[in-house]
């Protein structure tokens, strides 16, 4: 008796202790929500079990070649989180394949169960060994525990002490071991731009206007604001948002406590003072990011599992973390692999890791995903002065539905745009560039007057200081930018100084983002798309809009895309996910970037929306290492007539460079006949000579009928061991840079919002 009441004392005590270790370590190490989620850097570095190795071999965690503080901490740690404390009383977040094959006893979908549950038990009576705690500061012990099933991958996720990985290792059922690796959320009306509005104008086989009716898009996000009115203003069958669930929290409200997850919904399908790109498709509400941005791998499987048994059509996912491979992260992508086969399209934010090659995020790296990269508006102002012909170029902000054009003209003044303005001066405006001044009347009135008069171009300048982005309500017929208040009255100056023309070039195109991450991923082409990611209105938490809040980032990108997805499949609901990935690409405009910046190009979901014929193989990549002798590489293409009548088809090959000894053939080289509803089989071969120069070679594929035109991007990647991986073109600097920049990249291991 007096020596169980000493026990009692003795741990009485230690929790005592333990209790005011836990709050200064609360206090003292918290740090800001942000930060602190990158590969660690102080050499234990996370690894995996290597299910291709004997029984029992081990290649663990972390190595023990950093030197660590001595603190306790029983809360789950992020492996990669950068901290530094004790590893024997670290919970490490794991996901665990179990080896389901050797706990099968009968057949079917039962015996899967049973064999499931079995594995899953024998994983926890490791975990949970009253016999074998691991010990901490004053004889307490931590157990592990499992947070969830992943039923899709035949997996659970876990927080398991490093005491247990070796026995988990020799267990017969685990057949490997994951981190489970932190995602975080990748950081203007633009359906016109890609034509989604044209869209709806078209109809459905049964009359209905195509709009997403019928369609189901999950958005796994840091969840929605389902009582936005534009987002349907409630939750349940009845409303926009049909169902959710908070795997956060582990509850039934995916209620949005951040805002991006409503930001992307609203690009998606909102429907109400803005409409998103699919308005009338219904979505699915998945909370995998908490309120910082921030999730965990285990999480949005579970949400992608959860979105197949709800029925989802199309999956948008607007998080990544940078992939542990240049092919991606196994569980996740497993589960990817799973859903796409299952007849669900996903699409995924490239990331904004620009304009670094390589720098491709998972979930979007792998194949089956429709990976998608950003776009925006800019705009170049050269400004000539007379007669000594000078020119400068002034920053400018093209407003948004000007048109993406280039024009040249004389500037000429025109007070705040009133009609009168431009009837009442000693100059014709008929070819000239405006030069207006901010206030009174909309930028709308503005442009529509200068237009009137005959002007080809106009510039708003700021009637204060600072710089400002305007909007038109509709398309414009004439290129308009916004400038400074001091570039305005510059400009002014220049046209009073002399009586000698000032002559001004306006340009406005369609640019890839420069942070806008770029391919390849592996051998393939990356991404796949590219659309609009920059200055976008849209729905906001709390039922307000962004505005003219400044919001770029492939983020806002990938919804664009999912939402056309959602307008093809209504419009043809038989076709297959990769159906649909190969019209979009297929028939994407070329806006003059690489392949590796652009993939095929920026969405048209006009043009895929009723193509004569489909290429099924929407990219090519291919991959040479180390040869020593000529070396061929081989790609069928399989194109498919959507049409009742026959089509000839030509083909031809364009090169983004030089390929010096590389030949490119194509078969049949003369074009093809492709029969109604019939498919043809085309041939891409690649022959490399024996001494070939390292290096990217791209190009595209082009496939032309009288009514149509596609393309297929292709890459061939020529890889020597002193090879520093630098895609010419693309960017411009030097090997070292790049390579400082990849071990950059490799230090962030979370999912995390694009």
């Amino acid at each position: 008796m007096r020596k169980r009441k000493g026990r009692a004392l003795e741990i009485a005590i230690a929790m005592a202790v333990i209790l005011v270790m836990v709050i200064s370590v609360t206090v003292v190490l918290a740090p800001p929500v942000m930060q602190g989620y990158g590969n660690r850097t102080d050499g234990h570095n996370f690894a995996l079990r290597n299910t291709n190795t004997t029984k029992g071999e081990w290649l663990p965690l972390w190595n023990d070649s950093g030197k660590e503080a001595n603190w306790s901490h029983t809360k789950p740690i992020d492996p990669f989180d950068g901290n530094t404390g004790s590893e024997s009383h670290r919970l490490i977040p794991v996901i665990i394949m179990l080896n389901t094959d050797a706990f099968v006893t009968g057949s079917g979908s039962a015996a899967g169960n049973t064999s499931f549950e079995a594995a899953k038990q024998e994983v926890t009576a490791i975990l949970e060994d009253a016999d074998e705690l691991q010990p901490m500061s004053f004889g307490i012990g931590i157990r592990g525990r499992i947070k969830r099933d992943l039923r899709i991958i035949d997996a659970i996720s876990a927080d398991v002490p490093p005491s247990r990985m070796d026995k988990l290792n020799n267990s017969r059922a685990v057949k490997a071991i994951y981190p489970d690796r932190k995602v975080h959320a990748l950081l203007a009306n633009t359906v016109p731009l890609i034509h989604a509005s044209d869209v709806w104008q078209l109809q459905d086989a049964e009359g209905n206007n195509v709009t997403g009716k019928g369609v189901l898009v999950a958005v796994l996000d840091t969840g929605v604001d389902y009582m936005h009115p534009d987002l349907g203003g409630g939750l349940g069958p009845e409303y926009k948002v049909v169902r959710g669930y908070d795997f956060v929290n582990d509850d039934n409200d995916p209620m949005d406590d951040n805002g991006h997850g409503t930001n992307v919904a609203g690009i998606v399908a909102s429907n109400g003072n803005l409409k998103g790109v699919a308005p009338d498709a219904k979505l699915l509400a998945y909370k995998v990011l908490d309120k910082s941005g921030l999730g965990n791998v285990s999480d949005v499987i579970a949400g992608i599992e959860e979105a197949i048994e709800d029925g989802a059509d199309i999956m948008s996912m607007s998080f990544g973390f940078p992939s542990p491979s240049p092919f991606g992260f196994f569980p996740l992508d497993l589960t990817i692999n799973r859903a796409v086969t299952k007849g669900v399209i996903i699409v995924a934010a490239a990331g904004n890791e620009g304009p670094y090659l390589r720098t491709i995020n998972s979930p979007a790296s792998h194949e089956r995903v429709i990976a998608v990269g950003d776009t925006l508006d800019e705009s170049i102002l050269e400004v000539r002065t007379l007669p000594e012909n000078k020119v400068q170029v002034l920053e400018s902000l093209p407003m948004k539905f000007s048109p993406h054009t280039s024009v040249t003209g004389e500037l000429a003044y025109a007070g705040l745009g009133y009609p009168e303005n431009f009837s009442s001066a000693n100059t014709s405006f008929t070819g000239k560039i405006s030069l207006i001044k901010r206030g009174i009347l909309t930028f709308e009135e503005k442009v529509k007057n200068a237009f009137n008069a005959g002007a080809i171009g106009a510039i708003i300048f700021n009637k204060e200081s600072g710089d400002f982005l305007g909007t038109l309500v509709n398309k414009s017929q004439i290129p308009a930018v916004s400038i400074t208040g001091e570039e305005g009255e510059y400009l002014l100056d220049l046209l009073n100084a002399s009586n000698e023309p000032v002559i001004v070039n306006l340009t406005i195109k369609e640019s890839i983002w420069v942070r806008s991450s770029r391919g390849p991923a592996g051998s393939s082409i990356k991404p796949d798309l590219v659309a609009p990611g920059c200055w976008i209105n849209t729905t906001a938490k709390d039922g307000r809009y962004v505005g003219n809040k400044v919001i770029e980032g492939t983020s806002f990108s990938a919804p664009h895309v999912s939402g056309a997805c959602a307008l093809l499949l209504q419009l043809h609901p038989d076709w297959t996910p990769g159906m649909i990935k190969a019209a979009l690409m297929n028939n994407a405009k070329d806006l003059g970037y690489g392949v590796f910046e652009q993939g095929a190009g920026r969405v048209d979901v006009l043009k895929a929306s009723e193509p004569e014929f489909i290429a099924n193989t929407p990219s090519i990549g291919l991959y040479v290492t180390d040869t020593t002798s000529s070396s061929n590489r081989n790609k069928r293409i399989k194109v498919e007539n959507l049409q009742n009548y026959s089509i000839p088809v030509n083909v031809s090959v364009v090169r983004e460079q030089s390929f010096d000894d590389i030949k490119i053939n194509v078969t049949p080289d003369n074009g093809f006949i492709l029969h109604p509803k019939a498919t043809e089989q085309i041939d891409f071969t690649v022959t490399v000579p024996e001494n070939y120069t390292a290096g990217y070679y791209c190009g595209k594929i082009v496939m032309k009928s009288d009514n149509l035109s596609i393309s297929i991007p292709f890459a061939l990647t020529l890889k020597k061991s002193t090879f520093p991986w630098i895609f010419p073109g693309a960017f411009s600097t030097t090997s070292s840079a790049v390579s400082n920049a990849d071990a950059e990249v490799s230090k962030k291991s979370g999912v995390y919002i694009k």
